[in-house]
C-alpha cells in the first residue's frame, strides 16, 4: 500500500497545449550574413520568435494529484476516497462531489464520543490542532438523508500531493447526529459547485485564488482504472486540471443544467442492445459521495426488467436477495452481465458502465448496486469513475466524460 500511494503522491506542472513550437533565445538571434538563404532562415526563426511571446504560456498551470482509492471496509463500506498525510497522521477523506464542505474528524472530539485511539484505525484518521482550538461559532451540516454534521472553521497547513498549502481554511468536526457510536463519521473532501455554510469557502476557490495560485484553474478530473477481478480500484484526483494522457480519444462535453450541483440532462438508457428513452426531463446528479445508483422509482422496474432480458442472453438469471435488498448474479457470471450506456444531455454524449462499475460484492454475493428512490432525481455515484475518466469545468458550466486508458 505505501508503494501504490507514494506513486501517487506527487506533484507535476503541465504547460498549456502551444503549437508545437520549441523556443530558443539563441537560434532566433538574426545572422549579419543577409544571403538569401540567410534571409529565409531569419524570417522563419522571427515568426518562430512571435510564435513563442504569443502562444506559450509564461506561467505554467500546476495540477495537484492526489491518489484516489475506492475500496471495500469494514467501517465505511464502498467510498471513494483520498489520502491527506499530515504531521500528526494519515487522514483518509471521502471524495464528494455533492458537498462544498471540507472538513476533517477532531481527534479531541472523536476519541471523547468513542475510545482513546478510535483515530487510529485503518481508514481513519483525525485532525489535531498544534495549539488548543476551542470550538468556535460552529454549526450544522444537513445532509440529503438526513444526518447532520457540526463542524467550526479552522486554518491550517494542508499537504496536497507533495505542496504543502498554508492558512487554508477547513472545518473539524464536533457534532454528528446520529451520533459515530450509531453511525461511523468520517473527513470530507467537498468538491461541490455551491457555496460552502456559514461563510466557508470552498477547498478549489481557495486554491485558485491564491497569489501565486496553488492551482492554475478552477478544474479537477476524477478517474479509476478498471482492472479484472479487482474490488479495489486505483486512479487519481487531479486538481487544477486534467491530464490527456489518462483517457482515450476526446473529451466530450456535457452541460450542466445547475449553478449549485452538478446536475446533467439524462436522455435514455441502453443496456446490453435494448436503448429507452426516458419520458419526460430526467435529472442526473453526479455525486461520487453517493454509494449506490439511485434510480426514479417510475423508470426502476424498467430497468431491472431490461437487466433480466439481456443477462438471459449471456446465460446469467438474476435473483432477489431479502438481506441485500437487490438484485443478484452469480460472480462467475459477473463478466456476463450488460454494458450499460447512459447518454447525457442534448448532446447525447455516452457514459458506458461496465460490469464492474456498477456491480459490488458481499459476503460471497454480486449484486446491482441499483435501488429506487422516491423523487425523480437519479444519482450516478464514486463507482460509475470505474474505468471512466470525469473533467469537471464548473466555471465554464461542463463536464468533459473519456474512457479511462488501461
Amino acid at each position: 500500500m505505501a508503494a501504490v500511494i507514494s506513486a501517487f503522491m506527487n506533484t507535476r506542472t503541465y504547460p498549456s497545449k502551444s503549437l508545437g513550437v520549441a523556443c530558443s533565445y539563441e537560434d532566433s538571434q538574426p545572422q549579419k550574413d543577409w544571403s538569401a538563404s540567410r534571409r529565409r532562415r531569419y524570417s522563419a526563426l522571427l515568426l518562430i520568435a512571435i510564435l513563442c511571446l504569443t502562444v506559450h504560456p509564461t506561467v505554467e498551470a500546476q495540477v495537484l494529484r492526489l491518489h484516489a482509492l475506492q475500496k471495500v471496509d469494514d467501517l465505511f463500506g464502498y467510498r471513494l476516497s483520498t489520502l491527506f498525510k499530515m504531521p500528526t497522521g494519515d487522514i483518509w477523506a471521502m471524495i464528494d462531489t455533492g458537498s462544498p464542505s471540507t472538513y476533517f474528524l477532531w481527534k479531541d472530539w472523536y476519541e471523547e464520543e468513542l475510545v482513546p485511539g478510535a483515530c487510529r484505525k485503518p481508514g481513519v484518521g483525525c485532525y489535531t490542532c498544534p495549539t488548543p482550538c476551542p470550538p468556535l461559532n460552529p454549526f450544522w451540516i444537513t445532509y440529503h438523508d438526513g444526518d447532520r454534521v457540526r463542524v467550526f472553521l479552522y486554518n491550517g497547513t494542508v499537504p496536497l500531493s507533495s505542496t504543502n498549502v498554508r492558512n487554508l481554511q477547513f472545518g473539524l468536526t464536533c457534532g454528528q447526529q446520529p451520533p459515530p457510536t450509531v453511525r461511523q463519521a468520517e473527513s470530507i473532501l467537498g468538491l461541490g459547485p455551491r457555496p460552502a455554510t456559514a461563510g466557508g469557502i470552498p477547498i478549489l476557490q481557495q486554491l485558485v485564488s491564491r497569489s501565486p495560485k496553488v492551482i492554475g484553474a478552477k478544474v479537477f478530473a476524477l478517474y479509476l482504472k478498471r482492472k479484472p477481478w479487482a474490488i479495489d480500484h486505483f486512479g487519481e484526483l487531479l486538481l487544477g486540471g486534467g491530464d490527456r494522457r489518462m483517457y482515450k480519444d476526446d473529451l466530450r462535453y456535457v452541460r450542466f443544467t445547475s449553478l449549485i450541483e452538478y446536475i446533467v440532462r439524462l436522455e435514455s438508457i441502453q443496456t446490453g442492445e435494448a436503448t429507452w428513452s426516458l419520458r419526460e426531463y430526467v435529472d442526473l446528479i453526479i455525486d461520487t459521495g453517493a454509494d449506490t445508483f439511485y434510480v426514479g422509482q417510475r423508470y426502476y422496474d424498467t430497468l431491472i426488467e431490461g437487466f433480466k432480458r439481456e443477462a438471459a442472453k449471456s446465460g446469467v438469471t438474476l435473483t432477489w436477495n431479502d438481506r441485500l435488498r437487490r438484485w443478484t448474479a452469480n460472480c462467475t457470471q459477473r463478466e456476463a452481465l450488460p454494458l450499460v450506456t447512459y447518454w447525457l444531455g442534448t448532446e447525447k454524449v455516452p457514459l458506458n458502465l461496465t460490469p464492474r462499475s456498477y456491480t459490488r460484492l458481499s459476503r460471497g454475493i454480486c449484486y446491482l448496486n441499483i435501488a429506487p428512490t422516491r423523487g425523480s432525481v437519479w444519482y450516478l455515484p464514486g463507482q460509475a469513475l470505474v474505468g471512466n475518466y470525469f473533467e469537471f469545468r464548473p466555471d465554464e458550466g461542463r463536464i468533459g466524460f473519456g474512457e479511462t486508458v488501461a
